[in-house]
């Protein structure tokens, strides 16, 4: 690694820091973590995707908010409130089991984090029954969402 990439790559970790209250080595071991998996189990009917996203990572995976917001690349503060809107709605733990999402499609913030979960599973041919039926979401639902999802990209 050259000189520049180096004291680019210590410029952003600086950041990090600064933006997320993170330490170095919390960084580098999120840094770890990046390839997280999301169980498609964990999706229901109560939730929403980013609540049953943030729900799992910190009841399941034992993660700080702060370590969450940091991997979905959001901001502390909206994280805490959805995972409190998740507690009240869903008291059990989510069940995790089976295929899994990686967790950086979501980072995307030009699609909603339904829309790129369900980009994500179209791009690997699943049918809009199929997608609809893991989510737990209507037919109808996943439909206008692929809508969507053309008409942005």
């Amino acid at each position: 690694m050259d000189i520049q990439k180096t004291e680019q790559l210590f410029k952003d970790i600086k950041n990090l820091e600064q933006k997320y209250r993170l330490s170095y080595k919390e960084i580098l071991d999120l840094a770890e973590k990046k390839n997280i998996g999301i169980p498609l189990s964990i999706f229901n009917k109560k939730l929403g995707s980013l609540e049953s996203i943030v729900k799992y990572l910190k009841e399941n995976l034992k993660l700080s908010i702060r370590e969450i917001a940091f991997l979905t690349a959001r901001k502390e503060q909206p994280i805490r409130t959805t995972y409190n809107r998740a507690r009240k709605k869903l008291v059990p733990e989510l069940k995790a089991r089976g295929k899994a999402l990686p967790l950086s499609i979501i980072e995307n913030k030009s699609l909603s984090v339904l829309e790129s979960i369900v980009a994500h599973l179209l791009s690997y041919n699943y049918t809009l029954n199929q997608v609809s039926s893991i989510l737990k979401r209507d037919y109808k639902t996943v439909w206008t969402i692929r809508q969507r999802i053309n008409n942005k990209t």
